[in-house]
């Protein structure tokens, strides 16, 4: 996928700059570029690896954040699949150990427990706009 983001960005950066200060006034900007100096999705990923690699977020105990390389997934099947390996296979195996110990772990499963189903809803209201193709 290219995204033609040249004159797009310019435009954006020039609308702001330019109603800074200003009271919102519902403007409404509509930019068009052409495929001149695409910007293709594997591009964008890496500069941002790179940038984050520079300037990293720092959390609340003033550490660093390790960034690695996004996972880009191509179907929503191979979406649904990694999630299902990667989280919800471990979450259910928490659980288990979980019954077993007496509820020993019940903070730690309640609180992923919470956590997936958020992004679960999350994938659920962006469906549509997740893979979409029509660009």
């Amino acid at each position: 996928m290219q995204i033609p983001a040249d004159m797009v960005v310019n435009a954006m950066i020039v609308a702001m700059v330019a109603h800074a200060n200003q009271p919102n006034d519902q403007t409404i900007y509509h930019v068009g570029s052409s495929l001149s100096n695409p910007l293709e999705s594997r591009m964008f990923q890496d500069y941002g690896l790179q940038y984050f690699t520079k300037h990293p977020w720092i959390n609340k105990e003033g550490k660093a954040v390790i960034v690695g390389k996004v996972k880009v997934l191509s179907t929503m099947d191979s979406f649904q699949t990694y999630i299902t390996i990667r989280y919800l296979l471990p979450l259910k195996g928490l659980e288990i150990v979980n019954a077993a110990c007496c509820q020993y772990f019940r903070s730690e499963y309640l609180s992923m427990y919470r956590k997936i189903k958020y992004v679960m809803r999350l994938i659920d209201l962006y469906r549509p706009y997740l893979f979409f193709k029509g660009v």
